[in-house]
């Protein structure tokens, strides 16, 4: 699924050759908050199991139950006070998780639809710079539309054919209004 606007997004994030000594508590104190900001409603006995399992399973060595049980209930009291606030991520594109597209396929897919939206970016901020030094009835270069937006000459030449016949009448405007 492709989502123009994107969508806030969350992630917990297991390394595949486990989480190591000496970054097991800074992770699962990090996951245990993901997972109650993704899982609201999932009761503290079902977070506790969540993060005594992950432990077990992923953590080399795993941290005694102790330590989880008292991670779960800071996570908890956070959460029951309105302070879990984890930083979402924006994403714009979704995979089914039975798609068959190979990785190389849907890194394909994912750069043309962050291509696209580059583009439509760029083109907005030429526009907005177009518009300004016409406003202020200055002679609209690429150069002047470069330094006014705050980009290389290069890239408003790149998509300057959007642009010339508007900017050409402009021009006129500014000219003869001068």
């Amino acid at each position: 699924m492709i989502f123009d606007e994107g969508r806030n997004y969350v992630d917990v994030y297991i390394p595949k050759n486990g989480i190591k000594d000496g970054n097991r508590h800074n992770n699962l104190t990090y996951m245990t908050l993901k997972l109650i900001d993704i899982n609201s409603d999932a009761s503290y006995d079902d977070l506790l199991r969540m993060m005594i399992s992950i432990n077990r399973t992923h953590c080399k060595p795993p941290l005694d139950d102790e330590k989880i049980e008292k991670m779960v209930e800071w996570g908890w009291d956070k959460k029951i006070n309105g302070l879990v606030d984890i930083e979402k991520k924006k994403r714009y594109v979704f995979f089914d998780p039975d798609c068959t597209l190979s990785a190389k396929q849907k890194q394909s897919i994912s750069a043309g639809v962050s291509a696209k939206r580059k583009r439509i970016r760029t083109m907005k901020k030429i526009r907005d710079g177009i518009k300004e030094l016409y406003n202020d009835e200055v002679k609209i270069t690429q150069v002047k539309v470069a330094k006014r937006i705050g980009v290389k000459v290069g890239t408003i030449n790149r998509y300057w054919g959007e642009f010339k016949d508007d900017v050409r009448i402009m021009n006129g405007n500014i000219k003869e209004n001068g």
